[in-house]
């Protein structure tokens, strides 16, 4: 077993790479392959979130909480690609 952290980081590596190596293999030459991957992310990042906004006493506000929790996250995420930038 691993902890909370290790599968996130192990998880999130087997899955970027799942993505890329599907996008090579299925994606027509001229397809627009950020929207295609971004896409396939944010269906994945929905399905996840889907079924506790389903449970939630309040699920708007649920789902509003829990996009802007994502959002946050993923300005903390890009910051090492952003700070680069100047």
């Amino acid at each position: 077993m691993t902890d909370a952290f290790d599968f996130t980081n192990n998880t999130a590596q087997e899955l970027v790479e799942l993505l890329a190596r599907r996008a090579d293999e299925r994606l027509a030459p001229d397809a627009d392959r950020l929207s295609a991957v971004l896409g396939a992310a944010l269906l994945l990042v929905a399905d996840v979130l889907r079924d506790p906004i389903q449970r939630a006493e309040d699920p708007r506000a649920v789902a509003d909480h829990m996009v802007d929790f994502s959002a946050r996250w993923l300005h903390k995420l890009l910051q090492p690609v952003t700070q680069k930038m100047g």
